[in-house]
């Protein structure tokens, strides 16, 4: 048994019998994995607040290997994301965001480039400048799918894969957007200028590649070569 600290998101958290909780966890040193939280809805509990959805979190944990259930030895909140939680409208997109990771991501999978970019979104949205979530949910979803593997590319080259059972492409100037975007470094601080018939099919687009992914998952990490050529 190693007792680890490491920063995570709680991903989800639900109640377990008349004290305690079970929370799903995505954690910056192995990836997503559920725990116990002892006592953690007793009102004396140093845990009580600190394992609430949307929040990052530091924790001290005796993980096993096999282990269903990890066991939380502490918790520390490191942002609650106020500002997000104000705001139904971020909350929702963030929410949306958490769902994706939860279904995108195995169990002890380490993606240290999804936590990083999960950070760096969350950190936007919870700031006080405007931004245009449509683009804030384009440049999460591109950046997922990289650090899955995945990159869209114009190259008419296609992998025998699910991806060719897409049913429509990006045009050209979508096309551009998204390398565009992919070639940015995902920099939120200089968000683009979008029109939002791109934005809405281009996103759509990316839902129906997440949606197989979720459905077809599998430990590869080889790029696999999108056929995005416009029509």
């Amino acid at each position: 048994m190693n007792i680890i600290k490491s920063d995570a998101f709680v991903i989800k958290s639900l109640k377990y019998r008349d004290t305690s909780k079970i929370v799903t966890l995505f954690s910056s040193e192995f990836g997503k994995f559920n725990a116990l939280v002892k006592g953690a809805r007793n009102i004396k509990s140093n845990f009580r607040g600190s394992l609430d959805s949307i929040s990052l979190v530091s924790i001290i944990l005796n993980k096993k290997e096999q282990r269903e259930l990890q066991v939380i030895r502490n918790s520390e909140v490191s942002n609650p994301y106020w500002n997000i939680k104000s705001n139904f409208n971020k909350l929702s997109l963030a929410y949306e965001l958490v769902s994706l990771v939860h279904s995108g991501i195995h169990f002890y999978d380490k993606n240290l480039a999804t936590f990083t970019l999960m950070k760096n979104i969350f950190d936007h949205l919870d700031s006080e400048q405007e931004c245009n979530l449509n683009v804030v949910k384009l440049f999460f979803k591109l950046g997922f799918l990289k650090a899955l593997g995945f990159q869209i590319t114009d190259t008419a080259n296609v992998n025998e894969t699910f991806l060719n059972k897409i049913e429509f492409k990006l045009n050209r100037v979508q096309l551009d957007i998204v390398n565009k975007l992919q070639h940015s470094q995902f920099d939120l601080s200089n968000e683009m200028e979008l029109a939002d018939a791109h934005l809405k099919v281009i996103n759509d687009y990316l839902d129906i590649i997440l949606d197989e992914l979720s459905l077809n998952k599998s430990n590869r990490r080889t790029k696999l070569i999108l056929d995005s050529m416009a029509n």
